[in-house]
């Protein structure tokens, strides 16, 4: 046995699994040693299978001269085990090909979820902090001692509202003669600071056991194109001879012509 750190040990339902670099081992959690404890080497092993127990798996290992059974293993467990000792069954066994591709979706959906409040604190980055002081007993004075103090830290002032509006009843309208409001000695001020922008993140790549086999799509037709008719190659050769005869072709053109046609017959 090869005696290096375990490849992978996990609690599978009520057992322990275990596989070693050159061995493959199973350990009931309780009970005395018995026909239940094995270890298989790696060399033994011929076949792996699962059988669905309502919601949970047996897991199946033939060797050379016998079959083990790992009974309660969960679907996560039953991939990983399989992914490790006989990686080439996700190929054959429907069942373990349809417990893959629903692993690797959920891993996916996961990830996806994960870029996502990656991408909204990104985007949030980009944007500058915003505070707003309101300044109202003494407000100039306090403006002025906190925004110094603001500045130390990188805030900038954004923007700046002097006054305010106060409601006045409709009692002191009359008394006061005024026009329905005064204004109110008080500063709002926005402040803002850039934000140390976020690296971008990068979206998951869908797994691929998790891809449809997409069809191999059939090629539209090509349209064919009406040719017109060409005229039988004797034709034309009456017709070079006469266009030579009347001098419209040189004697150069019409042997050119004439070979071209002769070519072609």
């Amino acid at each position: 046995m090869d005696n290096g750190k375990p490849v992978f040990q996990k609690m599978l339902g009520g057992s322990n699994f275990k596989v070693f670099p050159g061995e493959i081992r199973y350990d009931p959690l309780f009970g005395k040693p018995s026909d239940k404890h094995w270890a298989i080497p790696r060399t033994a092993l011929r076949d792996v299978t699962c059988e669905k127990k309502w919601i949970v798996y047996t897991l199946r290992i033939q060797t050379d001269t016998a079959m083990y059974e790992v009974p309660n293993v969960a679907d996560r467990d039953v991939v990983q085990v399989v992914s490790l000792i006989m990686p080439e069954k996700f190929q054959t066994d429907p069942l373990l090909r349809d417990l893959l591709q629903r692993r690797d979706a959920k891993i996916y959906q996961e990830q996806q979820r994960a870029y996502e409040k990656q991408l909204a604190a990104y985007q949030q980055s980009l944007q500058p902090e915003q505070i707003v002081r309101v300044y109202k007993h003494n407000p100039e004075k306090d403006f002025q001692k906190d925004a110094a103090r603001l500045a130390r830290d990188g805030w900038v002032v954004q923007s700046q509202t002097a006054g305010g509006m106060k409601s006045i009843d409709a009692a002191n309208l009359i008394t006061l003669g005024l026009a329905g409001s005064r204004r109110v000695g008080e500063i709002t001020v926005v402040y803002t600071r850039p934000r140390k922008p976020l690296p971008m993140p990068m979206p998951p790549s869908p797994p691929a056991s998790s891809l449809a086999v997409a069809a191999t799509p059939i090629p539209a037709p090509v349209p064919r194109t009406e040719q017109a008719p060409q005229p039988d190659l004797m034709t034309q050769l009456e017709k070079l001879g006469e266009l030579h005869e009347k001098g419209i072709l040189t004697d150069e053109e019409f042997a050119a012509k004439k070979a071209d046609i002769l070519a072609r017959m």
